[in-house]
């Protein structure tokens, strides 16, 4: 678990992949209002979200000053939506994060594999809530089940894209 904090998101995710020293890092949010599954593409260097974080901070402009202005996810996008589909699970591509801690998060995690771990594969999965999480409201959720079939499916997925070759 990541804090929502612009501040210290990158110091939790670097002690998480240092602990676990992962191949494969997929970093999942919550996404307000979406009824699928969506799998991000790109990482933009940029907070333009008009929320501001649990310690009360609005994001800056840029995430990484000297950074560039977006890195691709090293996941294979399409053959995890597609294994999600084939799943029954609803699911799509999306362009990138958007603007607040989930896109902060994603950038962090690629400019991190990108400057220090370059064999890291790496990308960010947004999740709709859960049903309790919408106080009653007609709004769209997911089931936990359905999540953690989810959950199942990408990794099996990503066992057999990076499965070494025999």
């Amino acid at each position: 678990m990541l804090p929502v904090s612009y501040a210290r998101v990158e110091e939790y995710l670097r002690a998480a992949i240092e602990r676990a020293d992962p191949d494969v890092v997929i970093a999942l949010g919550q996404a307000d209002g979406r009824a699928r599954i969506t799998v991000e593409r790109v990482a933009l260097n940029a907070d333009e979200a008009t929320a501001i974080d649990n310690d009360e901070v609005l994001g800056g402009p840029r995430i990484v000053e000297d950074g560039p202005v977006g890195y691709w996810s090293t996941l294979p996008v399409d053959e995890l939506v597609d294994a999600l589909r084939e799943a029954g699970i609803p699911a799509a591509p999306s362009r990138d994060a958007g603007g607040y801690l989930c896109n902060h998060t994603f950038y962090r995690l690629m400019h991190l594999a990108a400057t220090e771990r370059p064999e890291l594969r790496a990308g960010f999965v947004h999740v709709p809530v859960l049903p309790e999480q919408t106080a009653g409201e007609d709004v769209a959720s997911m089931s936990l089940d359905t999540l953690e079939r989810a959950g199942q499916v990408l990794l099996e997925t990503l066992g057999r894209v990076y499965a070494p070759a025999s």
